[in-house]
């Protein structure tokens, strides 16, 4: 997906924006070019209060499908509660995409990716402590799921997928690899279905069978720039009164209005009276 930015018009007088990126990941938003002044880190720019036109700089990353961390071969069907494996990223990488191989069913795909505030704990033990980076499920589009999620080193992640709630399992404890650097993969899941609940309660085991989910990786993402202008439109105001001098108590007629194009506020004549 290229990189795009919805933004709006504010109306006359300015106000507060609310940007919002898609197409990549990794963002960096700032009011220069060279990238020094930084206002945000996420998707989302939140601007502050805007007078007057100003642009803003973005810069973002995006990732090719070229190397898949390598699984082990399938071995059986589960059916039932997902189940899937977590690792913890050598290195920084980009995710671009994401597949259920369809050795235990080639029905719709659910899968969900976890970044872990710690390392997973053994069942019986279970952790909600964790960002939700991505959930589909009953997914029936292309069948490589393109996404973008950043990796940093260190990183704990979990990845959990099926299709139609059939599992495809393969053994533990596994050693794969990413980017040349070894990576074992820890079995993990949860107590219910994904096809119809999101990730909750997770845990892992040491030992038994994970279910099978590709993931891509690319170590060497492209960097993408947009440059994007908030616009504040400038008011035209014209005031007529009827009355060259005012005194308490008098009554006076007054009117306004501006011109006006679809960008801006319309203003019809009105007629106020009142005291001062």
């Amino acid at each position: 997906m290229a990189l795009s930015v919805n933004s709006t018009t504010l109306p006359c007088g300015g106000g507060i924006d609310t940007l919002v990126a898609t197409g990549e990941c990794d963002y960096l938003w700032a009011t220069d070019s060279l990238l020094t002044n930084i206002f945000s880190t996420t998707d989302t720019l939140i601007t502050g209060p805007l007078l007057t036109d100003t642009t803003f700089y973005l810069t973002s990353l995006t990732g090719q499908m070229d190397s898949v961390a390598p699984l082990p071969p399938h071995v059986s069907v589960y059916s039932g509660n997902v189940r899937g494996y977590w690792f913890t990223a050598p290195m920084d990488f980009i995710i671009p995409g994401l597949y259920v191989p369809t050795d235990a069913s080639t029905g719709s795909q659910n899968i969900a990716v976890l970044k872990f505030d710690s390392i997973v704990p053994l069942y019986p033990g279970l952790t909600d402590g964790y960002t939700e980076m991505g959930y589909w499920n009953n997914y029936t589009g292309p069948d490589t799921i393109p996404v973008c999620f950043a990796i940093d080193s260190g990183d704990v992640i979990g990845i959990y997928g099926n299709r139609i709630d059939d599992n495809s399992y393969a053994s533990t404890p596994y050693m794969s690899m990413i980017g040349g650097v070894p990576v074992e993969f820890f079995r993990s899941g949860m107590q219910n279905s994904l096809s119809s609940n999101p990730m909750s309660s997770v845990w892992a085991q040491s030992t038994d069978n994970i279910s099978r989910t590709e993931f891509y990786y690319d170590m060497t993402p492209d960097t993408s720039a947009l440059v994007t202008t908030v616009n504040i439109p400038v008011m035209e105001t014209y005031h007529y009164i009827s009355t060259s001098n005012i005194c308490v108590g008098d009554s006076v007629f007054f009117c306004r209005w501006s011109l006006s194009d679809s960008d801006r506020f319309l203003y019809r004549f009105t007629s106020n009276d009142f005291r001062l």
